[in-house]
C-alpha cells in the first residue's frame, strides 16, 4: 500500500511554512523533529547514510522516531567489510526496517570508470 503524500496548504508560502514549523518545533526533541519532517514530506523524506562510525547517533534517533523511515546506503563495491558488517549490526540492533542498499549501474561504471581507478584520481567520487 502506498502512503498518501501530505496535503500542503496551497496558500502557505515557503517562508510561512518555515515560520510555522519553527514555532511548532522550538525546544522539541530530535525525534519530534524527525516525526514532523515525516509528516511534512511524507514519502519524499529519505536519509542517506554511509554507516560510518558517527552514523549510529543519527540512525538511533531515526529508529526511535520511525524505524521504517527510508534509509539509503550506496554500496559502491569499495567498502571495507567492517563497514558492511557495521551496517548490518546497526540495522538489526536498532530495528531499522526501511534500509535499502542501492548499487551503481554496472554498465555506467564500466563506461565512466573502465579501469576501476577513478577513485584514485578524482577524490570527489569517494
Amino acid at each position: 500500500m502506498t502512503q498518501a503524500q501530505p496535503q500542503l496548504k496551497t496558500a502557505e508560502t515557503p517562508e510561512a511554512r518555515v515560520e510555522r514549523l519553527n514555532a511548532e518545533l522550538k525546544g522539541k526533541s530530535a525525534q519530534d523533529i524527525i516525526r514532523a519532517a515525516k509528516r511534512e514530506f511524507g514519502d519524499g523524506l529519505v536519509y542517506v547514510s554511509s554507516f560510518g562510525a558517527e552514523s549510529a547517533a543519527m540512525l538511533g534517533l531515526i529508529a526511535e522516531a520511525d524505524p521504517s523511515l527510508p534509509i539509503v546506503f550506496i554500496d559502491t563495491g569499495m567498502h571495507f567489510q567492517q563497514t558492511l558488517d557495521y551496517r548490518d549490526e546497526l540495522e538489526e540492533r536498532l530495528g531499522l526496517t526501511g534500509l535499502r542498499t542501492v548499487y551503481p549501474v554496472k554498465e555506467e561504471v564500466k563506461e565512466l570508470d573502465p579501469k576501476g581507478i577513478l577513485h584514485k584520481s578524482d577524490r570527489s567520487v569517494l
